[in-house]
């Protein structure tokens, strides 16, 4: 429903927002979790007009939070700073190969 989308995006802003504090700060600290890289998806888009139109149904090894402070970006400038002429956002995800930092 509408209400538990706008209630889903203004607990997750409020955390990503957190997040962007300790990592401006220097204090936060990364955690790396599996995640469905599918659901990670839909949850990042959920309650605003943006159409997710392909994204592999797998397993994926990153840290939402950052990730999550990451595509809000990307994808609140493109609903403000999109194309006028044809405002639909859209996302696709593609999953390369994994990149290992070991510092």
């Amino acid at each position: 429903s509408k209400a538990s989308d706008i209630l889903f995006r203004g607990m997750w802003w409020c955390k990503s927002r957190e997040a962007l504090l300790r990592l401006v700060s220097g204090q936060y600290k990364t955690e790396v979790s599996s995640v469905n890289i599918q659901q990670f998806a839909e949850d990042c888009v959920r309650g605003r007009d943006v159409a997710l139109l392909e994204c592999p149904h797998q397993q994926c090894e990153l840290d939402p939070m950052v990730c999550n402070v990451i595509l809000d970006n990307a994808v609140t400038n493109a609903i403000r700073h999109g194309c006028p002429t044809n405002p639909r956002v859209t996302m696709s995800v593609e999953l390369s190969d994994p990149i290992y930092n070991e510092g």
